[in-house]
């Protein structure tokens, strides 16, 4: 829907109730009642449903003006209007300006413009932690309202192993008209659970021994206590292999060995335990708000009892919702037994972690003292062996000196040795002779010279090429390897 289309829907919107400016913020529920944050869906998508106690047919309305004439023409004492999201994270399907009708008709505490925002369009689990309470009767006494919202737990049937439970909630609001003795009933999302399911479905079919309206609360309140149990059991089963790795996991250092027997302990234990945790806590925050909503509904009940002198009929209804109140409690009491074990586990798998990682570093501090001691073991042998490399290369040094001293004489030596050169003393002069051989001499010198350096460079060449194309190989070898 475009921004004109919006401005232009709210701007034939009926205005909202006239409210006490000392106990209500007009301004605010006006705000939030022209808010759009992808709560209805556009025209003409609309599924609204009204159900009314004697008739075993649904009346389903499409459009504004089917709609006007159903919430004027009354059939029935006790009527349902049922707003359904199109899924979990889906926009209500009810347009703005059918809303528009019902809230005129219904004049509804801010209450419930305040909750209707915790349904809308989104992209993941937003509103999960909201709550909502609100009851009100007029000055004569005429006329009454009540509107909460009830959390509840539902398995999600997706398939998720890690978690197959979601999170869900409904609005319940009604107005009750004492001289006419009629209720109104508007549920948001009221097939949330499986239980309301049935019971709204068994509302529909059968037409004789219809519940009161405070029997249709204590429906509503037993539908969404239904599953808490066994979603309390499902996050004991969930911590009971985390809390049993924590007992049963040994502590190396405590008897100095380390043999670590028992269910291996995993620094990922702790993430795990984490999440359990948060879980645990979001469940004991959502009983924690029904269990509120429950009390406080209890207190309108008995209120009603004293002003309308109830039978007592209404006084076993109230004992019943004592009842779901102790049972809230139960759980809300087993879910903290659960907080309090998975603190305790907690904290022992942090301290066994911190303790093996201690045991840890100990070890590496040890093994790299050793490996510090076998290194300077190893300095101090080539400090020696340099050392002796240091006097073998003086050695060396003092028998090239002489080596030097003695090559030119002995190379002159050999030379006047071999009878190609001659000295000769004539009258005290001394003169050189060369002898026609020596010419010979220089030229086969010559010639081995060459062949000696040309056999080098021939070897050379080839030992250059063999490495070259063995590195070659390795490379190819190497590219395979790394290739997928």
């Amino acid at each position: 829907m475009s921004s004109e289309a919006v401005h232009a829907d709210v701007a034939h919107l009926p205005s909202l109730p006239s409210y006490d400016k000392w106990l209500h913020d007009s301004t605010f529920a006006a705000q939030r009642w022209e808010a759009d944050s992808g709560l209805y869906v556009a025209p003409p998508s609309v599924l609204l449903i009204m159900r009314e106690t004697e008739s075993s047919l649904d009346r389903v309305y499409e459009d504004e003006e089917t709609l006007t004439e159903g919430l004027n023409c009354r059939h029935a004492q006790t009527r349902l209007i049922l707003i359904q999201p199109a899924f979990s994270w889906g926009k209500l399907l009810v347009t703005r300006s059918c809303m528009a009708l019902i809230v005129k008709h219904l004049s509804p505490l801010p209450t419930l413009i305040d909750l209707l925002h915790t349904f809308g369009a989104r992209n993941k689990p937003l509103n999960e932690s909201a709550g909502g309470f609100g009851c009100s009767q007029d000055n004569d006494g005429q006329s009454s309202e009540i509107c909460y919202l009830l959390k509840c737990v539902e398995e999600n049937k997706r398939g998720h192993v890690d978690h197959p439970w979601s999170i869900r909630h409904f609005i319940v609001y009604e107005r009750y008209e004492v001289n006419e003795n009629s209720s109104d009933f508007l549920l948001i999302n009221p097939y949330a659970t499986r239980m309301l399911t049935e019971k709204l479905i068994q509302l529909r079919d059968e037409t004789a021994n219809l519940p009161s309206r405070t029997k249709l609360h204590l429906t509503m309140l037993s539908a969404c206590t239904s599953n808490w149990t066994a979603y309390v059991s499902w996050l004991e089963a969930q911590l009971y292999p985390l809390t049993t790795k924590a007992f049963v996991s040994r502590d190396a250092t405590r008897d100095g060995s380390s043999d670590q027997s028992g269910m291996p302990l995993e620094p990922a234990d702790m993430q795990l335990l984490q999440i359990t945790q948060e879980k645990l806590i979001q469940a004991q925050h959502l009983l924690e708000l029904n269990h509120m909503t429950f009390a406080a509904l209890r207190d309108c009940f008995r209120a009603v009892e004293q002003t309308e002198n109830s039978t007592m009929k209404t006084t076993l209804e109230t004992q019943h919702l004592h009842h779901l109140i102790v049972r809230i409690e139960l759980e809300a009491k087993r879910v903290v037994s659960l907080l309090t074990r998975a603190t305790a586990a907690g904290n022992l798998m942090q301290n066994l972690i911190s303790s093996r990682s201690l045991q840890t570093l100990y070890e590496s501090s040890n093994t790299g003292a050793k490996i510090a001691q076998l290194a300077q073991e190893d300095n101090r042998i080539m400090l020696a062996l340099s050392r002796e490399g240091r006097r073998d290369g003086r050695t060396l040094k003092t028998i090239t000196v002489l080596t030097l001293a003695y090559l030119p004489a002995s190379f002159v030596s050999t030379l006047l040795s071999m009878g190609y050169i001659s000295v000769q003393n004539t009258d005290g002069h001394i003169s050189l002779r060369f002898q026609a051989e020596i010419v010979v001499f220089a030229v086969l010198t010559a010639i081995f010279l060459a062949i000696t350096f040309g056999l080098w460079l021939t070897l050379d060449l080839l030992k250059s090429r063999r490495e070259d194309a063995l590195n070659g190989i390795k490379h190819v070898d190497f590219e395979k390897a790394r290739s997928p």
